[in-house]
């Protein structure tokens, strides 16, 4: 677990400077929900609730779970400050101003350690960040830190990462599901209301299922993959993971853009997805491929 911001303070180096015994106090992770905006019917959260997400806490679930590779306090601190004060000031009014957000470690965050959970990139501090996070940093939302994951995302149980297995928050016995388990578990534990993940065959999907959260992969090309370290280029996608559907519309809508730099950018104009949450899904028909409903799902 790295706790410094700046600094590229490795597990292993902390355990050295502590005369080879870990640090097991905990950490401070924000544990803040958010209210839902009662003006707009949406369900989506307003940092007014939050006011600027003063609201770390010990996290005993966080030393049980492993979510997070880094925490930033300074900066999540520093961030939520200045979030406020143009709350207050009326200069940010979206639904997302103050709301807490964990990013997936391997989507580059200007100044703020990203090692795609491996030691191979234990000292790497991006000078640039991600577009999909800068848009929900332009938004007003406070990164928390970033989440464990399947080191540089393959695998699908976060069992691979080099700084320990992430647990699943409703039974630490059994896996989270990957790669995006990190970001999942901690939505899941509560720790921050939604968190960043990125799906090349199910990494957002399977883990959301794993911890009875919500995740969506984006239609390819709808979410820039500038500034995220590819897996597979033709399809990987950030998407978002929280506790419902309407969420995740609302997150999506903040970090869904045309991007030029992304080749694989799409110039869409629907990018209205909480609008589209008013039809009953009453009579909708799901496709289950033949051979799920054959499998004898009750068997160990």
């Amino acid at each position: 677990m790295h706790r410094s911001r700046r600094t590229a303070d490795s597990r292993y180096q902390r355990q050295s400077a502590n005369n080879g015994k870990e640090e097991k106090n905990g950490f401070n992770v924000f544990n803040c929900r958010g209210t839902r905006q009662e003006n707009t019917g949406k369900g989506s959260y307003s940092g007014r609730g939050c006011k600027g997400c003063h609201c770390f806490y010990k996290s005993k679930k966080e030393e049980k779970i492993n979510s997070f590779v880094t925490i930033d306090e300074e900066g999540a601190l520093k961030k939520a400050a200045e979030v406020q004060a143009k709350i207050d000031a009326g200069e940010l009014k979206g639904a997302l101003a103050g709301v807490p957000v964990a990013i997936k470690d391997n989507m580059c965050t200007e100044g703020l350690l990203t090692t795609c959970s491996s030691k191979i990139l234990y000292n790497f501090i991006p000078t640039y960040t991600a577009e999909a996070v800068k848009r929900l940093e332009d938004a007003g939302c406070v990164i928390v830190g970033k989440t464990n994951m399947d080191e540089f995302a393959m695998g699908s149980t976060t069992e691979t990462s080099a700084f320990g297995a992430t647990k699943n928050p409703w039974n630490t016995e059994h896996v989270p599901g990957g790669s995006s388990g990190g970001s999942c578990a901690a939505v899941a534990a509560e720790e921050v209301p939604f968190a960043l993940g990125s799906d090349t065959g199910g990494s957002i999907r399977q883990p959301s299922s794993f911890c009875g959260v919500t995740g969506i992969k984006p239609t390819y090309g709808t979410v820039s993959r500038y500034g995220l370290i590819a897996y597979g280029s033709s399809l990987d996608q950030i998407g978002p993971i929280a506790k419902d559907v309407t969420d995740c519309a609302a997150i999506l809508e903040a970090i869904a853009s045309y991007d030029t730099k992304d080749s694989t950018s799409v110039n869409r104009d629907d990018l209205k997805f909480t609008e589209a949450l008013v039809d009953d899904v009453k009579g909708m028909k799901i496709g289950i491929p033949k051979v799920i409903s054959e499998m004898d799902l009750t068997r160990r």
